[in-house]
């Protein structure tokens, strides 16, 4: 038998800072340590003390770390003081069964980490049947983070009565400890700590308090147990505790079996409570592994119960397909290949709840979004659900709805007249005005207007819709700089730019309003942007015509434009010599038609072409040169 003792070695070096052994040798320093001592005990095999006797120079001690000790049977005597300690580590000490008296435990007042790792005959942390009285607090002011790895037979942090508090713990890892059934039997504060995490940060539990958390934590056999039985009340129970705690599950338990136990639970049309629970826990597995749900073959089905006569599985089943269907465009495909769009349709009735409303129309969305996109045939049965979706007073029905049109909208034209022979334009364009979250209830309506007022062929020829999409969008530019840029945001610049060349006239009108709200009222960058989608050109072509309102309002356009191209020509930010934006207007036969217009019959006109001339064509000089 041997005892190694450190304790009058330890006394001897008052000035020590580190003391790191490996086996049975020493070297010092290893590190400095401010204002404390270092100790590392690593591999020392045949250490059965650290200390026989108590000792001054614990109070010293700023960081204890004992590792690989197998022959050690106590840290310290049970009435040393730590009191300067901050952080301890014991690891792979598999002859030690308690690491702390409930003494030491009251000096640990600066104690902020502690890590307990695979030490096979620890049962507790602080021994539970020593000195202290029952109604006594022991205190843990600093510790914020407390990990207890692979600790076999460890049964609780403290197995006594008396009371705990933790003020400052902020994270507690609690890892491979079957037998822990519990955190401590007395009364127990944990004021920060709200969750308990296990097989690394992404897996998580909380269920009331701690000691509540640990028991089930530690129940994972006993639940399996539970969702493999025949019966229906540990079924329940099982399948609830999986739903509720493991947030995501871990690979631990996937592998374990219970998704196809949950899957089989689907179809228990006997038990809607069970079939509601299975539903639950499998979108919760979803969240992360929707690949493992599919493979368990649950989407035919949650397509299925769609048809429950239960409106909690049938809006549970709809939730579920939304998810899996937002995983990947192959997933949503494989929905959709399942025939899930018409029963989730069926949803959409005047006797849904506003819950199941939402939900329906989100999942709905998803199957209509992605690229590439769904196959239109299989997604065109939605569109006269979504015309009357986009009635609903519901602004989250409204929203999704919208970003469903939208993608249905982005495509070819068979795709766009189909979503305006749906009837559904007008009520987006005055959605495009509607007191929604901004910018969240104007983007996905601009999106669909995008797409339907892009001028293509034939779809132009819906001129009430285009002009009074053009007029509501000129509202919108008539706003803030944040409104004109969620239209810009919106890819909507384009389109409009496009009608002001090529559409009738009522609609080139207020698409040149559109236009000039956005440059009067933009920033520089703002009103760049438009000169880079190429609006210039229109709006000089549009000096032409014989209605006074739709030249003043190109002349108006015009000018901010010139404004810019001024500024920047004074600050040096562009060329020094000209006014580019000038070059660009006589490039596109905008000079001309600015002076024709000095002999317009309106006073306001000749003013407005005059006053341009002479400040950014001074001389007749193009772009002014310097």
């Amino acid at each position: 038998r041997t005892i190694l003792s450190l304790g009058d070695f330890l006394q001897r070096l008052h000035t020590m800072k580190v003391l790191q052994i490996g086996g049975y040798s020493a070297s010092l320093p290893y590190e400095k340590v401010e204002n404390g001592m270092w100790v590392e005990i690593r591999e020392a095999f045949h250490l059965e003390h650290i200390l026989i006797r108590e000792s001054s120079v614990t109070n010293n001690l700023v960081i204890l770390r004992v590792k690989g000790c197998d022959h050690l049977v106590n840290l310290v005597p049970p009435s040393t003081s730590f009191q300067n300690l901050t952080n301890m580590v014991v690891s792979r000490c598999n002859n030690l069964k308690i690491v702390l008296t409930s003494l030491i435990a009251k000096t640990l007042v600066r104690l902020r980490y502690m890590k307990i790792k695979s030490c096979d005959r620890i049962t507790e942390i602080v021994q539970g049947d020593d000195v202290v009285a029952k109604d006594e607090v022991i205190t843990f002011r600093e510790l914020k983070e407390l990990k207890l790895v692979d600790l076999e037979r460890l049964t609780s942090f403290c197995s006594g009565n008396c009371a705990f508090k933790f003020p400052s713990l902020e994270r507690l890892v609690v890892d491979d400890c079957p037998d822990m059934k519990i955190f401590s039997e007395g009364k127990l504060s944990t004021p920060k700590l709200h969750k308990v995490e296990r097989h690394g940060e992404a897996c998580w539990a909380w269920k009331d308090d701690l000691n509540t958390t640990i028991q089930k934590l530690v129940s994972l056999p006993g639940m399996l147990a539970g969702v493999w039985s025949d019966d229906s009340g540990l079924q329940l129970e099982a399948t609830t505790w999986f739903r509720k705690l493991l947030l995501p599950p871990s690979e631990k338990v996937i592998q374990s079996g219970v998704v196809a136990r949950f899957v089989e639970f689907l179809t228990r049309e006997d038990n809607p409570q069970l079939q509601l629970e299975a539903a639950r826990a499998l979108t919760n597995i979803a969240s992360e592994n929707t690949n493992v749900v599919i493979d368990g073959g649950a989407v035919p089905i949650f397509v299925k119960l769609l048809s429950s006569p239960s409106d909690d599985v049938r809006e549970k089943a709809v939730w579920a397909l939304g998810n899996i269907a937002r995983s990947s465009p192959r997933d949503r495909d494989l929905v959709l290949s399942e025939k899930a769009l018409i029963p989730l349709l069926a949803q959409l009735n005047k006797h849904a709840k506003p819950s199941m409303l939402r939900n329906a129309t989100k999942t709905l969305s998803r199957f209509c979004q992605g690229k590439p996109e769904p196959p239109f045939d299989q997604v065109r049965p939605a569109l006269p659900a979504l015309a009357q979706l986009v009635h609903s007073n519901d602004n989250d029905v409204l929203r999704y709805a919208c970003e469903a049109l939208s993608c249905l909208s982005d495509g070819t034209n068979d795709k766009i007249q189909a979503v305006i022979e749906a009837d559904v334009c007008p009520r987006l364009v005055k959605l495009l005005l509607h007191p929604l979250p901004f910018p969240f209830g104007l983007t996905p309506p601009l999106w669909t207007v995008r797409y339907i007022v892009k001028g293509d062929g034939f779809l132009t020829q819906c001129t009430g819709i285009a002009k009074e999409a053009c007029r509501t969008i000129s509202n919108i530019t008539a706003g803030n700089r944040e409104q004109i840029q969620v239209v810009i945001d919106a890819g909507v610049i384009g389109p409009l730019v496009d009608l002001l060349q090529n559409a009738e006239f009522f609609t080139k009108k207020e698409a040149a309003r559109a236009i000039s709200n956005a440059i009067s009222g933009g920033t520089h960058e703002q009103i760049k942007y438009l000169v880079r989608k190429g609006c210039i050109k229109p709006l000089c072509d549009l000096l032409l015509y014989a209605d006074p309102e739709i030249v003043t309002i190109c002349l108006k356009g015009l000018e901010n434009i010139l404004k810019v191209g001024e500024a920047e020509m004074n600050t040096g930010t562009a060329n020094r010599y000209f006014n580019h934006y000038a070059r660009l207007v006589e490039a596109a036969e905008g000079f001309k038609k600015i002076e024709d217009l000095k002999r317009h019959d309106s006073n306001g006109i000749c003013e407005k072409a005059v006053k341009i001339l002479e400040i950014y064509w001074s001389c007749g000089v193009i772009g002014r040169g310097r």
